[in-house]
């Protein structure tokens, strides 16, 4: 028995006559290398699912892990806290947003200086603010970025004072 120098095939003595194709037998090596294939595409799958939260032969849904979904990003200006036309009852209030991380959040104060704020690498922000008895608008942009603006308003109103809560003596 030979072998092919060109490809390294071993070569069986067959009946003269037969064709050259029938001569050559596959070596174990291509049969153990297709095993191996065939293994690794069922560990992939198998590492795949337990990975996305579910087990072999569990009838649950793939539900992806939270860690897996990568987070959308953030886009433009949002102020989180406080809503539009809240009431406080505190003169400071902390007013807290998201918006594209590495940027710089502006107050715009009137006649004053302005307010600035980092946004944080997972895109927050927060600015600590004094108010006015009554209404309150605050306005907030990125940076230098007009087109950003998102201004709330924000009504501080004082607690009352106990001798306020009483009422008069009544009239004899």
């Amino acid at each position: 028995m030979g072998f092919c120098p060109k490809c390294g095939l071993s070569l069986t003595e067959l009946p003269e006559g037969s064709p050259p194709e029938t001569r050559a037998s596959r070596p174990p090596a291509i049969v153990i290398g297709l095993i191996v294939v065939v293994v690794g595409v069922i560990a992939v799958g198998l590492l795949t699912r337990f990975q996305l939260g579910t087990t072999p032969g569990s009838n649950a849904q793939s539900v992806p892990n939270a860690s897996l979904v990568p987070a959308a990003p953030i886009i433009g200006l949002t102020i989180l806290s406080p809503a539009d036309g809240q009431v406080v009852v505190t003169k400071e209030i902390t007013v807290i947003g998201t918006a594209p991380p590495g940027l710089t959040i502006t107050q715009d104060i009137s006649f004053g200086f302005d307010q600035h704020a980092a946004v944080d690498s997972t895109g927050h922000w927060a600015i600590k603010v004094g108010l006015n008895d009554g209404d309150n608008k605050l306005t907030f942009r990125i940076g230098d970025d007009g087109s950003t603006r998102q201004t709330i308003r924000v009504i501080y109103t004082p607690p009352q004072t106990p001798s306020a809560l009483v009422a008069p003596p009544a009239a004899t």
